[in-house]
């Protein structure tokens, strides 16, 4: 064998693939735990499960890039264990009456925005264009401002006007990731298909 056909072990992952997919979604998996550890708990034991969320979130962003898995299945997993963490607590300070419904539909703005206007461009038959609607720093900022919301509120409820200051932040950062989606998604609804069919037929002729 050529030397220069051997393998060069300084360029090889330190861990084999399967291993490398795993870490990342045991780390949202554990935040979909968390979500049950944090409704069965008593009120004054929740803090640490809506720290632990955050911390899995970032760090399984993290290991995802640093190991190479960045995946479309993982971060299907990844957007489905924050949506579920933080739409649990959200339900949870609602009972408590901590949040109003018209706070749950600023914070949720988003997510609203992101589940129909996918709908309405895979309706229109262009799902190639989905990717188009990568998390943008405005999405990032609008999950941080929300989980920081999240523990003040679940780690300090008697600090009502803090309260209020961390809801004002995560909800004006809500709806300004809702209007950067929507705005995109106008543009991927708006844009001219490509002309498949009349290629083909000019293609034949």
């Amino acid at each position: 064998m050529r030397p220069e056909a051997r393998k060069n072990p300084a360029t090889q992952p330190p861990f084999p693939r399967g291993v490398r997919v795993v870490v990342p979604a045991s780390l949202s998996i554990l935040r979909l735990v968390l979500t049950v550890c944090f409704v069965a708990a008593e009120p004054p034991a929740r803090l640490p499960f809506v720290i632990a969320a955050g911390l899995s979130d970032w760090l399984d962003g993290l290991a995802a890039r640093r190991l190479g898995t960045v995946t479309g299945w993982g971060a299907v997993l990844d957007a489905l264990a924050d949506k579920t963490f933080t739409i649990a607590v959200l339900v949870v300070l609602t009972l408590g009456g901590s949040v109003a419904l018209w706070q749950v539909g600023l914070l949720l703005a988003r997510d609203v925005v992101v589940v129909l206007g996918c709908g309405l461009v895979a309706m229109r038959g262009r799902r190639g264009g989905l990717a188009g609607l990568h998390v943008r720093w405005t999405g990032k900022a609008a999950t941080l401002a929300i989980f920081a919301m999240l523990v003040v509120m679940v780690g300090w409820p008697e600090a009502l006007w803090l309260g209020w200051v961390a809801f004002t932040l995560a909800a004006a950062a809500s709806v300004a990731a809702a209007m950067d989606y929507a705005v995109r998604i106008a543009r991927l609804l708006g844009a001219t298909p490509e002309p498949e069919a009349s290629g083909a037929r000019e293609e034949a002729g």
